[in-house]
């Protein structure tokens, strides 16, 4: 495994974990009435 394919990976699990933040602060946000910043 090599340097390039190490970044690749690394840089797939902090897009997905992007994602999932902003996936659960989407539903957060639609589930609980608070105001919108």
């Amino acid at each position: 495994m090599n340097i390039r394919q190490a970044a690749g990976m690394t840089v797939q699990r902090r897009r997905a974990g992007q994602l999932a933040v902003m996936a659960a602060l989407r539903t957060a946000s639609s589930a609980l009435p608070a105001p919108s910043l």
